[in-house]
Order: C-alpha cells, then sequence, then structure tokens
C-alpha cells in the first residue's frame, strides 16, 4: 500500500491491483447508470430473475464519502451473476472475471469491520472506553483476515493509534476494571503513575476555572514528563498522607461503579469524593 496525492480519496491508499478492479468496476457501474436502456431491458432482466422480481440498482461511490466504496462493491458483488450475464449480451470489451470479484469481496471484507468502528465513533455517547473497544474489535477482526489486505489495515490502524494514544483512557480503564495495561499504549503505565495523573488534575482544578487548563492537561499526559516527576517529587507529613488518601478514596469510589461508567460520570465521582476529602 502507498500513497498519492494525485489520486482519488477512497483508493490513495491502495497498491495498483486493487486501484484497477475499483476503476474497472466504477466503470462497469456508470455504463449501466448513464443508459436506461442497458440497465433496463438488459440487466434489470437478470437481476428479477436472481432476486424474485425485484429490481437492484447498481450504486456509484462518491470520492468524498470512503464507506461509499463499500456500498458500491457490496451492491456490485451481489449482483455478480447479474452482471456478468448483461456484460456477455452487451459484448463488451472488459468483462468481469471470477478473479476481479474475488478481489471485490477482499476489499469489501477489510472495509465493513472499519465501516462499523466508524459508525459507533459517531454516536453522540461515546466515550473513550466504548471507543477504544469499538478500535480494538476493528483490528481483531482485520487480524483474522485471510488477505494481506486486511492485515495490512490492522498494522496501519494500530500504528495510528499508537501515535495518538495518551494517559485519559488508560485512566478510565483502571477505574472501571482495575488493568492498567493496553493494546494502544506503546508503554506500561503504572498504577502508581494513574495515581498521580489523578492526583495532579485534582489539585490543578482547586485553582479555579482562571487557571490554564490546556497546559495542565500537555503537561500532565507526557510520559517522559510522568516518570521524570514520579521519580523526582515526595510529599511530606500530613501533605503525602492525605494524597494517598485522596488517591485511594477516589479509586475505591470509582471501581464500585458499573461497568458502564461513562467519562462525565467518572469526573463528577472524582469531584465528590474530592469535596469529601477535602471538608472531611
Amino acid at each position: 500500500m502507498h500513497v498519492d496525492p494525485c489520486d482519488d480519496v477512497n483508493v490513495a491508499e491502495l497498491s495498483p491491483q486493487y486501484r484497477h478492479i475499483i476503476d474497472k468496476v466504477r466503470k462497469i457501474v456508470k455504463l449501466f447508470r448513464k443508459s436506461p436502456v442497458k440497465n433496463d431491458s438488459i440487466l434489470q432482466k437478470y437481476v428479477k430473475e436472481a432476486h424474485q422480481g425485484k429490481e437492484l440498482s447498481l450504486l456509484l461511490d462518491c470520492p468524498t464519502r470512503w464507506n461509499s466504496l463499500v456500498t458500491m462493491l457490496s451492491r456490485f458483488s451481489l449482483l455478480r451473476t447479474s452482471i456478468q450475464k448483461a456484460m456477455i449480451d452487451l459484448k463488451a470489451p472488459e468483462q468481469p472475471t471470477d478473479p476481479d470479484f474475488a478481489v471485490v469481496d477482499e476489499i469489501i471484507a477489510a472495509l465493513e469491520p472499519v465501516a462499523l468502528a466508524v459508525q459507533v465513533l459517531s454516536r453522540k455517547d461515546v466515550n473513550l472506553l466504548s471507543a477504544e473497544a469499538a478500535i480494538q474489535f476493528c483490528v481483531a477482526q482485520l487480524r483474522e483476515q485471510q488477505s494481506q489486505l486486511g492485515k495490512t489495515m490492522a498494522a496501519a490502524l494500530l500504528s495510528r493509534v499508537r501515535e495518538r494514544y495518551a494517559i485519559h483512557s488508560t485512566v478510565l480503564r483502571y477505574l472501571h476494571f482495575g488493568d492498567e495495561s493496553s493494546e494502544f499504549s506503546e508503554r506500561e503505565v503504572s498504577g502508581m503513575t494513574i495515581r498521580k495523573f489523578i492526583h495532579q488534575l485534582l489539585l490543578r482544578l482547586d485553582q479555579g476555572p482562571s487557571c490554564d487548563r490546556a497546559a495542565v492537561v500537555t503537561a500532565a499526559i507526557s510520559p517522559s514528563s510522568q516518570e521524570s516527576e514520579l521519580a523526582q517529587s515526595s510529599f511530606s507529613g500530613d501533605a503525602a498522607a492525605n494524597s494517598r488518601k485522596s488517591s485511594l478514596l477516589i479509586f475505591d469510589n470509582c471501581r464500585q461503579r458499573p461497568a458502564c461508567l461513562d467519562m462525565s460520570s467518572a469526573i463528577n465521582s472524582l469531584f465528590s469524593v474530592k469535596s469529601i476529602v477535602s471538608t472531611g
């Protein structure tokens, strides 16, 4: 797979083999969509025979919507026999072959898990945990495929997610399940690092809305700064005891909540526990 900025959006990262098949499918689709006579008199005749009198038209994808490529290829594969018969009747110079349809099915199998994951990520109630689960499902489905396309997409998706993975998902995972490990994290994050991150977040929130929260988050999620601060900083006397007490109460409270706890509920839980500790 490679990237050519001059290519269409849908096939920008496809090898020449896949690009050739997609271009061939588009030509056949346009052939029937531009000619009502060829579509109604020839193609639909075979479609009705194969689908109990029901008419099904070929669909053309939109270059700016990659998921429309899945729709076009799925309909093309569904009408496989009808298309082959119609192309023979038309004596078209470029006939769709069985290997062509095999490649089409391969592309569909690779894009369908991605389309499903995108649908989940587009929901209004999605949070970091459900988003991570959707991407993990997508990667697992791609890895199970026999085609090189599926395996390549799985590796590329995993690499891109790891580049952007921050500590926030790890914190929620730890609060929900007591597990700080993640396939997307390039390095292990210890429970102590997670506790320190939440402790720093609570301290920053004490400063009120006037504090520079963007700078706080940027500094807090840096892995190198986390480890260095953890090694260098030490709390003395009552401050250290209060910090440990606050962290323990936070984790005990949040980890007793149901697994469906979303991000806003987790933050509200942190606020409520924090107020109890500060007034107690």
